[in-house]
């Protein structure tokens, strides 16, 4: 069961990172209705992945691995969960903008996003992907006790 759950999770956060570098990439130019549409539906991945993750990571780590009487003495653990605790914090505002795109784009219309609100959310999922690689670095150090602090 441990080995399935962790493939899982890193089919999650894989699905995690490659939705939100969609976003990105999608950002990086003028919006037209194709690309909005796209956009809302690399969000709900996002949102769906990430949701995901964090109930299997927490699965993880509080049932089938070193258990978070372990984990809870971690630096690399805590710093991870920051990380994906603000990363969640900053992806509420790319995802109430894309929300509020529904009904325009739902009647065929593109929404409107001048300039600096299109480089704001961009900047904003920019860090947001930082955020993730953080994470990563985090979970190799935590796979190989660096940071324990027990």
């Amino acid at each position: 069961m441990s080995a399935l759950l962790a493939s899982l999770h890193h089919l999650l956060l894989f699905t995690l990172i490659a939705s939100l570098s969609v976003e990105y990439a999608l950002l990086s130019t003028p919006l037209s209705l194709p690309r909005a549409n796209a956009l809302q539906r690399a969000d709900l991945m996002y949102g769906l992945s990430a949701l995901g993750a964090l109930l299997v990571g927490f699965s993880r780590a509080g049932l089938y691995e070193k258990g978070m009487a372990y984990y809870s003495h971690s630096l690399p653990f805590w710093i991870k969960v920051g990380a994906f605790a603000l990363a969640g914090l900053l992806s509420i505002r790319p995802t109430q903008v894309f929300l509020g795109w529904r009904s325009r784009t739902q009647q065929g219309e593109v929404p409107d996003l001048d300039e600096q609100q299109r480089l704001r959310l961009q900047r904003t999922v920019a860090l947001e992907l930082l955020l993730l690689m953080v994470m990563l670095v985090c979970a190799a150090l935590m796979a190989r006790g660096v940071g324990y602090l027990g």
